[in-house]
């Protein structure tokens, strides 16, 4: 009953927004149409919500997430690890790279105690509001901040299959949507003291979705927004889908991190070049106007010491009057 209820997830998920006869199903795994009844029950004693559509069989309405439904939209043989709650998938993908997890392994959350954002921040995760997700890495090259630009060109290049607005990055972890932000990324890595190489690297995204049920906080409202803010998600579209999607293009383009197009693509989907910022140098606020994004990732900016170049940290686009 098991694995037929898990390939009926995985054919339901597959054919999301459609209809899969209950027949046909019980034809493809030769078994009667009272196993696939019988499957189709205890999937939603699991929580799946599924309709019957006479002489249509059987289509899944709910979006929870699971292993099967995320194979459905990515092949892949890495572990796929699906979890109702963690502190952070980041933190869980750590532990298991360090027992030994391979390239690729996909950590997913309904909701995170403990979502983690740049600089010790936190980052906000109600349930069912968003996908939180963790891939490992095993990366070949040293650690570049181009990971995290391919983090944000993947993301971008799936957001807008959704969406008729274009997805835009703040430099250098950040996607935003109406000019607010609507994703943030974090990457973590663990580091061989002898040879400063990143033995593993752990890439966190997370998406907002839809409208948390109780809104955002206070000092979150006016700079947050989600894919979807009227709540209403096309019908082919689940969580699933989108974590199997996004993973899928970020390893595809961390496999030539050096490649040209990436980074001019990572270019033309910024909106901070040309925009009057401020950055911290440790603790001192500096001014300046950015001018360009060099062929490693790095921002330049131009401030009233001269030209200078940031490998990491924060930025923050003042009003023109500042």
């Amino acid at each position: 009953m098991r694995k037929l209820k898990e390939a009926l997830l995985y054919v339901l998920e597959k054919n999301r927004g459609g209809t899969v006869s209950g027949q046909a199903l019980a034809d493809a795994y030769g078994v009667s149409r009272a196993a696939v009844w019988k499957a189709a029950q205890a999937l939603k004693q699991d929580g799946h919500v599924l309709e019957a559509v006479t002489n249509g069989g059987y289509r899944i309405v709910s979006d929870q997430l699971s292993k099967e439904g995320v194979l459905a939209h990515w092949d892949t043989e890495a572990p796929v690890i699906v979890l109702q709650e963690v502190a952070s998938t980041n933190g869980e993908a750590m532990r298991l790279a360090a027992e030994g997890a391979p390239h690729g392994t996909l950590v997913l959350a309904e909701h995170q105690t403990a979502g983690k954002g740049r600089r010790g921040k936190s980052f906000f995760s109600p349930q069912g509001a968003g996908l939180y997700m963790s891939l490992l890495l095993k990366p070949k090259q040293p650690l570049s901040v181009k990971i995290t630009v391919a983090a944000a060109v993947a993301v971008c290049r799936v957001l807008e299959r959704y969406t008729e607005e274009p997805p835009e990055i703040k430099w250098v972890n950040d996607v935003y949507l109406r000019g607010k932000k609507a994703v943030g990324i974090l990457t973590e890595a663990f580091m061989d003291l002898e040879s400063f190489h990143a033995q593993n690297i752990v890439l966190g995204i997370g998406i907002n979705l839809i409208p948390p049920v109780e809104g955002y906080p206070e000092e979150l409202s006016p700079i947050m927004t989600c894919l979807f803010p009227d709540g209403k998600r096309p019908a082919n579209f689940s969580r699933c889908r989108l974590a199997g999607e996004v993973a899928k293009e970020v390893l595809s383009l961390c496999e030539d991190l050096d490649h040209p197009n990436l980074m001019e693509e990572y270019r033309t989907r910024s909106f901070l070049i040309g925009q009057p910022i401020r950055f911290f140098d440790h603790d001192t606020p500096v001014d300046g106007v950015a001018v360009g994004i060099n062929d490693e990732g790095n921002l330049l900016v131009e401030t009233a010491s001269g030209l200078q170049v940031l490998q990491a940290g924060e930025v923050s686009v003042r009003k023109k009057t500042e």
